[in-house]
């Protein structure tokens, strides 16, 4: 019996997880109202970390500090007081988008969930979203590494909106592996509603740890909001060496019945 549960354990090092996650997602309420700083006293660099994630387990868990280390966006800019990038509460509904709202945390909390992650370790929570004005790229990175698994059926979620009535925007949702070749681009469709927009990224990505998805925008003033990134978790499979092992084992456990 203890062979047979060694060669169960090993054989399940490659089964996959059945429900896709969050596996980095981004608020914007980092952000001060108008202005590229971080919880109002840290000029950005350029960059942000993740606060949510669904397989975070330090503090609350799905959200806050421990988030960090699954995602990072980079708006390709360095933050001057006067850029096309802006976090903003003057949305045409006022304050942060809500068609993506329910995206986190397997259902259990959602991007309104403002006091868990205050205390979490998030200074201040405020009501923006992110605003693009120009003709430009933001690349959001999203990883597994940290836990060591890799992702399949990876995805993006946001809410968004144009930010004059009777506008319309294309964004392009494009992957990559490596942070460098972008490929299996999908076109999202923006209006005046505040709508939920998804790219399904299908096998494209499968057994990566990280990917990166890059934005790009059309110059149309935009509204993004409660960005989110989902793949299904997978236990990563284990070298060759080990699964030899396993195999001799399984083959150790046939012959020991035989006799």
């Amino acid at each position: 019996m203890k062979m047979k549960a060694l060669i169960l354990a090993g054989l399940m090092l490659g089964a996959s997880s059945a429900q896709a996650a969050t596996i980095a997602g981004w608020d914007f309420s980092q952000y001060t109202d108008g202005f590229l700083s971080v919880d109002g006293a840290t000029l950005s660099d350029g960059t942000l970390d993740a606060n949510w994630a669904d397989l975070d387990t330090v503090g609350a868990p799905g959200l806050g500090a421990g988030a960090n280390a699954f995602g990072d966006l980079n708006l390709g800019i360095t933050p001057t007081g006067a850029d096309p990038i802006v976090p903003t509460s003057a949305t045409l509904g006022g304050g942060s988008l809500t068609s993506n709202n329910d995206t986190p945390a397997a259902g259990v909390m959602d991007f309104t969930s403002t006091a868990t992650l205050q205390a979490d370790g998030q200074t201040l929570w405020n009501d923006v979203a992110l605003r693009v004005d120009s003709a430009l790229d933001i690349v959001f990175q999203a990883s597994l590494s940290s836990i060591g698994q890799i992702g399949n059926g990876w995805s993006l979620q946001l809410a968004g909106q144009t930010a004059a009535l009777g506008e319309t925007s294309t964004i392009g949702a494009a992957l990559s592996t490596d942070g460098v070749n972008f490929g299996a681009t999908q076109n999202l469709s923006v209006n005046q509603a505040d709508s939920l927009l998804v790219a399904d990224f299908l096998t494209e990505g499968d057994g990566s740890d990280t990917v990166f998805i890059r934005l790009s925008f059309d110059g149309v003033s935009t509204f993004i909001d409660n960005v989110t990134i989902l793949a299904d978790p997978v236990v990563a499979t284990p070298e060759p060496s080990v699964a030899l092992l396993f195999a001799g084992l399984a083959g150790l456990a046939v012959f020991g019945r035989r006799k």
